[in-house]
């Protein structure tokens, strides 16, 4: 495959495979791909078959001053990849704290979720190894300045009326699978409990 190829080419994997043990991870990621309409396609937006997912690729990648490729579509999937894990549902939860005290002072939830990647991203001495998670978010690949743009645009969309209704539609599904794993532990628990009778 050329660069060009490489170039013109969407694929929604991230840089960092997903934990399977992390259902978080697997359900966030899951739902990306879903709503952009699988794991890999070529560079038409009308290859994504659910007008939801156009929609939420336009709005994504609006302000991007280039045609999105490989590379970006799998910074923006690193990030929603990421947004599944412990750190990422932390994230989430400042963003919220954000919107509610910076709707007061007229910014927007995007702003909120932009601020809070912001926030997560300051370097504090001997904190976590002095790591930020946009140094982290590609695993081995080392991001660039555009992927530090892409970053961004993906954290401003999650604030946006399309992301709420995706981090809604992830965390009710990680919810329910919670629900059921924990039922089918309590269940398991109580058969080993109940005296056995002769």
């Amino acid at each position: 495959m050329t660069e060009d190829d490489r170039r013109l080419r969407w694929v929604f994997e991230p840089y960092v495979p997903v934990r399977p043990d992390v259902a978080m991870e697997c359900i966030f990621l899951r739902k990306w791909q879903q709503l952009m309409g699988g794991a890999s396609q070529n560079n038409d937006m009308w290859c994504i078959e659910n007008e939801g997912g156009r929609f939420a690729f336009l709005e994504l990648f609006r302000d991007l001053m280039h045609v999105p490729g490989e590379r970006e579509t799998r910074v923006a999937t690193s990030f929603i990849r990421w947004v599944g894990t412990g750190n990422g549902h932390g994230y989430l939860h400042t963003a919220e704290r954000l919107a509610a005290a910076m709707d007061k002072g007229g910014y927007s939830r995007e702003d909120a979720y932009l601020a809070a990647w912001a926030l997560e991203n300051k370097r504090c001495f001997n904190v976590g190894y002095n790591r930020v998670p946009r140094g982290t978010l590609m695993g081995d690949e080392t991001p660039t300045t555009k992927d530090f743009e892409i970053m961004e645009l993906t954290a401003r969309w999650l604030g946006s009326e399309t992301g709420q209704a995706f981090i809604a539609d992830a965390q009710g599904a990680v919810s329910a699978r919670l629900r059921a794993d924990r039922d089918a532990r309590m269940k398991e628990q109580a058969g080993r409990l109940r005296p056995q009778m002769k």
